[in-house]
């Protein structure tokens, strides 16, 4: 496992969801952003942007930085495949970002 990857899997290990069970199979369909980039002030406005220009309001925001690196979850509410892969190539393209996954499936 390369480093990055061991790195994502640590971000997916902090951001466990909190959500079990039926609360979970009640929720609507979700998708979840789990971007690494290094730590500079500007990296999450320009994330949130992305998703403010569509009019999208994220139902769960998680950071946390160590040592020169941030870690970004960002959780929003229905979105197609198409808007999925959209966003996640603008989140690749910004400079301080580093990695973007994707966890859940749009329509």
């Amino acid at each position: 496992m390369s480093h990055t990857e061991q790195a994502l899997e640590a971000d997916r290990t902090a951001f466990a969801p909190l959500e079990t069970g039926a609360e979970a199979a009640a929720s609507p369909r979700l998708t979840t952003f789990l971007i690494r980039g290094q730590s500079e002030p500007g990296m999450l406005p320009r994330l949130l942007e992305l998703f403010a220009l569509r009019s999208v309001v994220p139902t769960r925001l998680e950071a946390s930085a160590e040592v020169g690196t941030l870690a970004v979850r960002i959780t929003v509410p229905c979105l197609g495949r198409n808007e999925i892969e959209h966003l996640r190539l603008r989140m690749a393209g910004q400079v301080s970002v580093e990695t973007v996954c994707i966890e859940g499936a749009g329509d």
